[in-house]
């Protein structure tokens, strides 16, 4: 027997049918949360984001890069407090593990998020064991419950950052689990997200360096066979502005740099190493070029 159940919240009675001949009071309790669940993730209620994500001091995971500053974007809209920033440098603290990035430009975009930011030097072996670190130190500073990831949709990354979380006595949030990624993009891009390609492989080649994610990038990546949002490890991006930040952040000069073995490139600035995705476990191998 069909029966429709009305359930209450704040934004409105959401009207749903059920199949049912008992326990109602139990049935139209699930279809609240799993219909609240829905339209949070298709609309962004924020009365439905405060109903299940209750507020947060939250530490960013931040790259640089737009899928970390998005999922930054999407917790602050979630109603979620950002107190710092954590990005792991090389051994040698000269640019950054994920993206290849020098401190001046982590910092400036720190800057314009008016947070601050803690530089963890580390190598690939000590990466987890200074990551937990340095969670522990900002929740101990800065009072914080849960750190924001940008994974989408990779499984082995959400069970590392869920690990070193739970390591750390956090949360992990992940606010962009799972959602389809080519309108993960464009959701970027209208919401005012911008950013431009900093390191790709051969696959796509230095043509691809320092183009500004837009329309036309969008198609350029599809016609190469290449997935939009890079989650595969073939591109990473550098943001240079979006709705967070006060000031757009200025790139220094910066040209195309080719690797000519495996492992490291010559650029402008000493060598600079091979970029991979996250760690010694999830490295797809070395970007080819990347911007020096």
């Amino acid at each position: 027997m069909r029966k429709d159940v009305t359930a209450k919240c704040y934004g409105g009675d959401i009207s749903v049918s059920v199949n049912c001949w008992k326990n109602r009071k139990k049935v139209r309790n699930a279809c609240a949360r799993s219909v609240a669940w829905k339209y949070r993730r298709k609309h962004s209620w924020p009365c439905l984001n405060w109903m299940i994500n209750p507020s947060q001091n939250i530490i960013c995971s931040w790259s640089g890069g737009k899928d970390s500053c998005f999922a930054l974007m999407t917790a602050v809209k979630q109603g979620h407090k950002p107190v710092a920033l954590l990005n792991v440098l090389n051994e040698n603290g000269q640019i950054s593990r994920s993206h290849g990035l020098p401190p001046s430009i982590l910092e400036q975009q720190a800057a314009a998020l008016g947070l601050p930011v803690l530089l963890q030097p580390s190598t690939w072996q000590d990466y987890e064991t200074r990551f937990v670190q340095a969670l522990r130190r900002l929740k101990s500073e800065h009072h914080a419950t849960a750190a924001v990831f940008g994974d989408i949709d990779l499984q082995p990354h959400r069970d590392w950052e869920e690990k070193v979380c739970a390591a750390a006595g956090m949360e992990a949030l992940l606010p962009l689990w799972q959602e389809e990624r080519k309108v993960l993009v464009y959701r970027m891009l209208e919401q005012g997200l911008k950013c431009r390609i900093v390191s790709c492989n051969t696959t796509l080649g230095e043509d691809f360096l320092g183009r500004e994610m837009d329309d036309v990038l969008i198609a350029d990546l599809e016609d190469a066979g290449v997935d939009v949002c890079g989650e595969n490890g073939e591109f990473h991006t550098v943001v240079t502005d979006c709705p967070l930040f006060k000031v757009p952040v200025q790139l220094p000069l910066m040209r195309k740099c080719g690797m000519k073995t495996t492992t490291s490139c010559n650029g402008n600035k000493g060598i600079r190493q091979a970029i991979n995705r996250k760690g010694p476990d999830n490295e797809p191998g070395p970007f080819l070029y990347s911007m020096c």
